[in-house]
């Protein structure tokens, strides 16, 4: 049991090491300094099957704070089987003044990668804005993210949150969320970056041509947010920033049931080993092996194989760091009244690590009416 114990300090060490370390990078944010410059920009919405919520993605992005000469909406549809075109198409005539368009995926191509890059290509926009088709976006959020496009800035990822869902199960993915956020960030700011979220990036059309977009992994259909993202600092090393503006923070709806929640996370995770960074799989390497730790520590107390002191020098190696980073980011989108929920989903927390951990990497997930791996 000792050799046990060594292992859980070492774990949780090496996992609250990274958490202090996105503390860090989190809090040391780099203002963008907008330029004046309001270049031409499209704004690309991959859809498919979204008819509840694409009238209020586009009605959002259709009333922005930039010169609506200066933008293009494009619509990239994923052979939607509902209302989704027929909404958007509405929505698009209710705002003439701005050009927009419908673009329907090839016959036999499917998933979000080929429908963005087909979107790409046909752009007219020097920078290129994605958001998720269950997103509101703020007014601000195109100015915000383009200032952040300063001379060698090729790549901005931007902060997204989750709408102020009034039920446990929502307030608890809520919590989440706003660690992810400020881990994303802080990998990004430390220049060593973890993830970025496809529901807020840019980049510019010429890099993205440059690198050849998602060629190399659009056989995965996850991860197109994080795989563009790493192949952009890979070939350019200080070219990624993180919008620190609240403008620019995109709006998105929590999981509604247990199903979709473990689909979703499921689907997160099986991102990793395709993000192309040592560090990122380091990273998610620590905090799987801190928590299953944990998890199967907790049995071994519960039953009787091991004291409670078994538990506690890693519990506070763990939890100190997350509360650190969780009462600055939930500080940043305005919801501190979330972290009362903190030591309460510490267990649940576990068992869902441990477990999402194990499933992520083995056969296939459902996802918009499609069995994808």
């Amino acid at each position: 049991m000792y050799e046990w114990y060594i292992a859980g300090i070492v774990f949780c060490a090496a996992y609250g090491f990274f958490i202090l370390s996105s503390f860090w990078g989190w809090i040391r944010k780099r203002h963008c300094t907008p330029s004046g410059k309001q270049p031409y920009v499209t704004v690309i919405v991959p859809a498919r099957n979204e008819e509840s919520v694409i009238s209020a993605c586009l009605e959002s992005i259709s009333k922005q704070d930039y010169p609506e000469e200066n933008i293009e909406i494009f619509l990239a549809d994923d052979h939607s089987e509902d209302q989704t075109v027929a909404l958007a198409e509405k929505v698009f005539r209710e705002h003439p003044s701005i050009r927009s368009r419908i673009l329907k995926a090839e016959e036999n191509v499917f998933s979000k990668k080929p429908a963005l890059e087909h979107g790409v290509r046909m752009a007219s926009g020097e920078i290129i804005l994605v958001t998720d088709a269950d997103c509101r976006v703020p007014s601000g959020w195109i100015r915000s993210m383009v200032s952040c496009f300063q001379p060698g800035v090729h790549f901005v990822a931007g902060p997204v949150a989750f709408e102020n869902n009034r039920s446990l199960f929502g307030a608890a993915q809520s919590l989440e969320f706003a660690g992810l956020m400020a881990i994303a960030a802080a990998g990004i700011r430390n220049n060593l970056p973890v993830m970025c979220n496809g529901a807020s990036m840019a980049f510019r059309k010429k890099i993205f041509l440059e690198v050849e977009g998602f060629s190399g992994n659009k056989g995965i259909a996850t991860g197109d947010d994080t795989q563009l993202m790493m192949k952009i600092h890979v070939k350019y090393r200080n070219a990624i920033r993180y919008a620190t503006p609240k403008a620019s923070v995109v709006i998105t709806g929590v999981s509604h049931t247990l199903s979709q929640f473990i689909s979703q996370r499921r689907r997160w995770a099986s991102k990793i080993p395709f993000a192309l960074s040592g560090f990122t799989i380091s990273f998610a390497a620590a905090a799987w092996l801190a928590h299953t730790w944990l998890f199967v520590s907790s049995v071994f107390v519960l039953a009787g194989i091991a004291g409670i002191h078994l538990l506690i020098l890693p519990v506070v190696l763990k939890v100190l760091p997350e509360a650190l980073l969780l009462i600055s980011a939930t500080g940043y989108i305005q919801r501190r009244q979330l972290l009362w929920l903190f030591l309460p989903l510490q267990p649940l927390y576990m068992i869902y690590i441990t477990l999402t951990g194990l499933l992520a990497p083995m056969g296939t997930f459902r996802w918009k009416g499609r069995v994808t791996r």
